[in-house]
């Protein structure tokens, strides 16, 4: 985790400088550590993580109190938004509070759509999983059957949060909530910004566990989850909403630049890296037969001619590859 651990660490390694040997002060002459020196330094070095530890949670304990209190429901999610909003955009620009009421009576359509408080929400329930990365040092195998379920959730509220997507699509350390409440210091080691990156997160929170575990089941099982999840957000977010009206917004007929391209030819790829993700994994068998299958149904695509390629680098080796580049010539 990268946090500012510059008070305990100074603090514990002035007492580390009195209690070591290492360096004969009597007669200026340097020493190698000895053995006993070396357990000193590493047992210095736990408890000046610990004070660190004690320190971190101790700064952010509040923060992360009313966080779990915000989560709990929409309308306290809301009120907490509501309550940052006005701490960063008016109350630090010593704006009128007039000014902030004004605001809120403009958007108060907006804010009263259903989807509008659940996405905030969705949005506080990623921030504290964001806090809990921070502790984790860039390992997040524990924490990845609690994220998969917090996808679910996302991929569940899909169209009660039409029109709001785009809060979800937002990086979540540049929220209103976080520069309230001043956690602009939390930068987790490869964790997702955004949970609408399903690709990001199961790339980097979840599959890991499940290649790691050489359980080939639940790694295919989780990566027909990404595929599920993914041709969801296709079919439920690949339009924009206009401003909505009674709370509820009207699609309109352009598609976001994400989308532009039909999931029917972003499935087959996904299929595809699925399968050459689980035979790497040591389930060789069934990925090549399932690879073989996925090639013959799809003969047209653009990526076909790659996938025979890498087919063959996989079953016969490497040198399959260069021998194959070279009949090509």
């Amino acid at each position: 985790m990268k946090f500012d651990r510059s008070f305990p660490f100074i603090t514990t390694m002035a007492i580390t400088a009195g209690v070591l040997g290492s360096v004969n002060l009597a007669n200026g002459e340097a020493e190698p550590l000895k053995e006993v020196d070396k357990i000193a330094l590493m047992e210095q070095l736990r408890l000046i993580q610990e004070q660190s530890d004690k320190y971190i949670l101790g700064q952010y304990s509040a923060a992360h109190r009313r966080l779990l209190e915000a989560a709990s429901s929409d309308a306290k999610a809301y009120e907490l938004f509501i309550q940052c909003y006005e701490q960063v955009h008016f109350v630090k620009k010593d704006e009128k509070s007039q000014d902030f009421r004004e605001w809120r009576r403009k958007n108060a359509v907006q804010h009263s759509a259903s989807g509008f408080r659940r996405a905030i929400r969705h949005q506080i329930a990623w921030l504290l999983l964001t806090i809990e990365a921070t502790q984790q040092e860039g390992e997040y195998s524990e924490m990845a059957p609690k994220t998969l379920k917090y996808l679910q959730g996302i991929m569940d509220d899909s169209r009660l949060m039409y029109g709001y997507h785009d809060i979800m699509e937002r990086n979540v350390m540049n929220s209103v909530i976080v520069n309230a409440l001043m956690l602009k210091e939390m930068k987790p080691d490869n964790w997702p910004t955004s949970p609408a990156r399903i690709d990001e997160v199961f790339d980097l929170v979840i599959l890991p566990q499940y290649r790691d575990t050489s359980n080939s089941t639940r790694l295919r099982q989780a990566w027909a989850s990404r595929i599920r999840m993914e041709e969801a957000k296709h079919q439920i977010w690949n339009t924009k909403a206009k401003p909505p009206k009674d709370g509820k917004p009207t699609p309109s007929s352009s598609i976001k630049p994400n989308f532009q391209r039909p999931f029917v030819e972003i499935k087959p790829e996904l299929m595809w890296e699925m399968e050459v993700d689980c035979f790497t994994s040591g389930d060789e068998m069934t990925s090549a037969k399932n690879m073989l299958s996925l090639v013959k149904a799809n003969l047209k695509h653009e990526k076909a001619d790659a996938w025979i390629k890498e087919f063959q680098s996989l079953v016969n080796g490497p040198e399959s590859q260069s021998a194959s580049n070279d009949s090509d010539l």
